[in-house]
Protein backbone atom coordinates (compact mmCIF):
# COMPACT_ATOMS: atom_id res chain seq x y z
CA UNK A 1 0.00 0.00 0.00
CA UNK A 2 0.96 3.97 -0.56
CA UNK A 3 -0.09 6.99 0.91
CA UNK A 4 0.55 10.11 -1.06
CA UNK A 5 1.30 13.32 0.38
CA UNK A 6 1.23 16.29 -1.59
CA UNK A 7 3.00 19.39 -0.25
CA UNK A 8 3.89 23.07 -1.27
CA UNK A 9 6.43 24.19 0.96
CA UNK A 10 4.52 25.56 3.09
CA UNK A 11 3.92 24.99 6.94
CA UNK A 12 0.00 23.72 6.32
CA UNK A 13 0.89 21.28 3.79
CA UNK A 14 3.53 20.37 6.10
CA UNK A 15 1.44 19.83 9.04
CA UNK A 16 0.20 16.13 7.60
CA UNK A 17 3.39 14.91 7.64
CA UNK A 18 3.08 13.64 11.04
CA UNK A 19 -0.35 11.70 10.43
CA UNK A 20 0.89 10.65 7.19
CA UNK A 21 4.00 8.99 9.18
CA UNK A 22 2.05 7.44 12.05
CA UNK A 23 -1.14 5.94 9.32
CA UNK A 24 1.67 4.60 7.16
CA UNK A 25 3.19 2.54 9.80
CA UNK A 26 -0.15 1.36 11.27
CA UNK A 27 -1.20 0.15 7.58
CA UNK A 28 1.88 -0.95 6.81
CA UNK A 29 2.36 1.29 3.97
CA UNK A 30 4.77 3.08 2.11
CA UNK A 31 4.96 7.31 1.35
CA UNK A 32 5.17 9.16 -1.54
CA UNK A 33 5.63 12.37 -1.28
CA UNK A 34 4.58 15.04 -4.40
CA UNK A 35 4.95 18.62 -5.31
CA UNK A 36 3.91 20.13 -8.21
CA UNK A 37 5.74 23.15 -9.92
CA UNK A 38 3.72 25.75 -11.54
CA UNK A 39 5.74 26.70 -14.87
CA UNK A 40 6.39 30.32 -15.08
CA UNK A 41 4.93 32.07 -18.56
CA UNK A 42 7.29 33.66 -21.10
CA UNK A 43 6.27 37.14 -22.20
CA UNK A 44 5.63 38.19 -25.63
CA UNK A 45 9.31 40.19 -26.51
CA UNK A 46 13.03 39.78 -26.09
CA UNK A 47 14.82 37.35 -23.66
CA UNK A 48 11.55 36.76 -21.36
CA UNK A 49 11.47 33.07 -22.57
CA UNK A 50 15.03 32.08 -21.84
CA UNK A 51 14.52 33.87 -18.44
CA UNK A 52 11.24 31.84 -18.16
CA UNK A 53 12.80 28.66 -18.68
CA UNK A 54 15.66 29.52 -16.13
CA UNK A 55 13.53 30.53 -13.84
CA UNK A 56 11.70 27.06 -13.70
CA UNK A 57 14.57 25.42 -14.30
CA UNK A 58 15.79 27.04 -10.74
CA UNK A 59 12.65 26.78 -8.87
CA UNK A 60 11.91 22.75 -9.95
CA UNK A 61 15.92 21.94 -8.78
CA UNK A 62 14.78 23.92 -5.85
CA UNK A 63 11.58 21.62 -5.11
CA UNK A 64 13.79 18.21 -5.80
CA UNK A 65 16.44 19.22 -3.01
CA UNK A 66 13.28 20.34 -0.68
CA UNK A 67 11.81 16.79 -1.31
CA UNK A 68 15.04 15.06 -0.78
CA UNK A 69 15.30 16.71 2.50
CA UNK A 70 11.98 15.69 3.69
CA UNK A 71 12.14 12.30 2.96
CA UNK A 72 15.31 11.85 4.78
CA UNK A 73 13.35 13.50 7.30
CA UNK A 74 10.91 10.60 7.62
CA UNK A 75 11.62 7.69 9.89
CA UNK A 76 10.27 4.29 9.57
CA UNK A 77 8.30 3.60 6.53
CA UNK A 78 10.04 3.48 2.87
CA UNK A 79 9.54 6.82 1.01
CA UNK A 80 9.81 7.91 -2.29
CA UNK A 81 9.23 11.58 -3.95
CA UNK A 82 8.12 13.17 -7.12
CA UNK A 83 8.52 16.87 -8.67
CA UNK A 84 6.32 17.39 -11.62
CA UNK A 85 5.09 20.40 -13.82
CA UNK A 86 1.67 21.92 -14.57
CA UNK A 87 -1.33 21.94 -12.82
CA UNK A 88 -1.58 20.89 -9.25
CA UNK A 89 -4.63 19.75 -9.37
CA UNK A 90 -5.00 18.09 -12.63
CA UNK A 91 -1.57 16.22 -11.86
CA UNK A 92 -2.58 15.15 -8.03
CA UNK A 93 -5.56 14.38 -9.37
CA UNK A 94 -4.46 11.68 -11.84
CA UNK A 95 -1.95 10.38 -9.36
CA UNK A 96 -4.82 9.84 -7.13
CA UNK A 97 -5.95 6.66 -8.28
CA UNK A 98 -5.31 2.68 -7.14
CA UNK A 99 -2.57 2.32 -9.89
CA UNK A 100 -0.66 4.53 -8.30
CA UNK A 101 -1.58 5.17 -4.86
CA UNK A 102 -3.80 3.65 -2.49
CA UNK A 103 -4.81 6.77 -0.21
CA UNK A 104 -3.93 10.52 0.01
CA UNK A 105 -3.41 12.47 2.89
CA UNK A 106 -3.98 16.23 1.93
CA UNK A 107 -3.53 19.26 4.10
CA UNK A 108 -5.81 21.89 2.76
CA UNK A 109 -5.54 26.20 3.51
CA UNK A 110 -8.66 26.52 3.90
CA UNK A 111 -9.54 29.49 1.19
CA UNK A 112 -12.91 30.98 0.45
CA UNK A 113 -14.83 33.69 -1.15
CA UNK A 114 -13.09 35.93 -3.69
CA UNK A 115 -9.37 33.69 -2.96
CA UNK A 116 -10.51 30.28 -3.53
CA UNK A 117 -12.21 31.24 -7.00
CA UNK A 118 -8.81 33.23 -7.93
CA UNK A 119 -6.22 30.30 -7.27
CA UNK A 120 -8.58 27.40 -7.28
CA UNK A 121 -8.58 24.51 -4.50
CA UNK A 122 -6.34 21.90 -4.82
CA UNK A 123 -7.81 19.98 -2.32
CA UNK A 124 -11.04 20.58 -3.79
CA UNK A 125 -9.89 19.48 -7.40
CA UNK A 126 -8.25 16.15 -5.91
CA UNK A 127 -11.41 15.39 -4.14
CA UNK A 128 -13.21 15.79 -7.51
CA UNK A 129 -10.65 13.64 -9.28
CA UNK A 130 -9.27 10.75 -7.13
CA UNK A 131 -10.06 7.60 -7.01
CA UNK A 132 -8.85 6.70 -3.89
CA UNK A 133 -9.73 7.36 0.16
CA UNK A 134 -9.06 11.31 1.04
CA UNK A 135 -8.15 12.57 4.28
CA UNK A 136 -8.15 16.17 4.09
CA UNK A 137 -6.87 17.82 7.24
CA UNK A 138 -7.54 21.28 7.98
CA UNK A 139 -5.25 24.18 9.25
CA UNK A 140 -3.99 23.17 12.79
CA UNK A 141 -6.28 20.24 12.99
CA UNK A 142 -7.53 18.72 16.60
CA UNK A 143 -6.35 15.21 17.36
CA UNK A 144 -3.29 12.47 18.13
CA UNK A 145 -1.83 11.59 14.33
CA UNK A 146 -2.53 8.24 13.89
CA UNK A 147 -5.15 5.46 13.17
CA UNK A 148 -8.44 6.77 14.33
CA UNK A 149 -10.55 6.02 17.44
CA UNK A 150 -13.49 7.92 17.10
CA UNK A 151 -15.20 8.22 13.65
CA UNK A 152 -18.45 9.56 12.65
CA UNK A 153 -19.82 8.39 10.14
CA UNK A 154 -22.87 10.48 8.48
CA UNK A 155 -25.41 7.97 5.96
CA UNK A 156 -28.13 8.80 3.75
CA UNK A 157 -29.51 5.14 3.09
CA UNK A 158 -27.74 4.99 -0.10
CA UNK A 159 -25.64 2.48 -1.10
CA UNK A 160 -22.99 5.01 -2.40
CA UNK A 161 -23.17 6.39 1.29
CA UNK A 162 -22.27 2.75 2.68
CA UNK A 163 -19.87 1.52 0.18
CA UNK A 164 -16.99 2.78 1.92
CA UNK A 165 -17.29 1.55 5.54
CA UNK A 166 -15.63 -2.27 4.59
CA UNK A 167 -12.57 0.32 3.79
CA UNK A 168 -12.52 2.46 6.95
CA UNK A 169 -10.86 -0.59 9.06
CA UNK A 170 -7.87 -0.20 7.95
CA UNK A 171 -7.49 3.59 9.11
CA UNK A 172 -9.18 2.24 12.45
CA UNK A 173 -7.35 1.64 15.82
CA UNK A 174 -8.17 -1.98 17.67
CA UNK A 175 -10.32 0.55 20.51
CA UNK A 176 -12.01 2.55 17.63
CA UNK A 177 -15.54 3.27 17.93
CA UNK A 178 -17.63 4.16 15.10
CA UNK A 179 -20.76 6.30 15.20
CA UNK A 180 -23.34 5.68 12.32
CA UNK A 181 -25.51 9.27 11.65
CA UNK A 182 -28.35 9.33 10.06
CA UNK A 183 -30.84 12.36 9.98
CA UNK A 184 -34.13 11.35 8.83
CA UNK A 185 -35.55 15.15 8.81
CA UNK A 186 -38.64 14.40 11.00
CA UNK A 187 -39.07 15.66 14.56
CA UNK A 188 -39.78 13.25 17.19
CA UNK A 189 -43.26 12.54 16.47
CA UNK A 190 -43.03 12.32 12.85
CA UNK A 191 -40.11 10.18 13.52
CA UNK A 192 -42.28 7.39 15.72
CA UNK A 193 -45.43 7.78 13.33
CA UNK A 194 -43.64 6.98 10.14
CA UNK A 195 -40.62 4.72 10.67
CA UNK A 196 -40.65 1.28 10.86
CA UNK A 197 -39.28 -0.40 14.43
CA UNK A 198 -38.36 -3.29 12.51
CA UNK A 199 -37.04 -1.16 9.53
CA UNK A 200 -34.86 0.57 11.99
CA UNK A 201 -33.44 -2.40 13.53
CA UNK A 202 -32.96 -4.41 10.30
CA UNK A 203 -30.73 -1.20 9.37
CA UNK A 204 -28.58 -1.08 12.28
CA UNK A 205 -27.64 -4.84 12.07
CA UNK A 206 -26.87 -4.11 8.53
CA UNK A 207 -24.77 -1.47 9.22
CA UNK A 208 -23.09 -3.94 12.47
CA UNK A 209 -22.72 -6.49 9.41
CA UNK A 210 -20.56 -4.01 7.52
CA UNK A 211 -18.69 -2.83 10.02
CA UNK A 212 -17.75 -6.66 11.47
Amino acid sequence: MKIMLPLDGSNTSESALPWVEALAAHMGASIQLVQVVDPFMAGPTGEAPTLAIRLTERRQGDVEKYLQQKVSQIKGPSCEWKCLMGSAPRLLGSLAQPDNCQAVVLASHGRSGGIRWLMGSVAEGVLRQSGVPVLLLRPNSAGQPGPFRKVLVPLDGSSQSQAFLPALQAWLAADAEVLLLRASGFDAHDYINVVDPDAHKNFLQHMDDELN
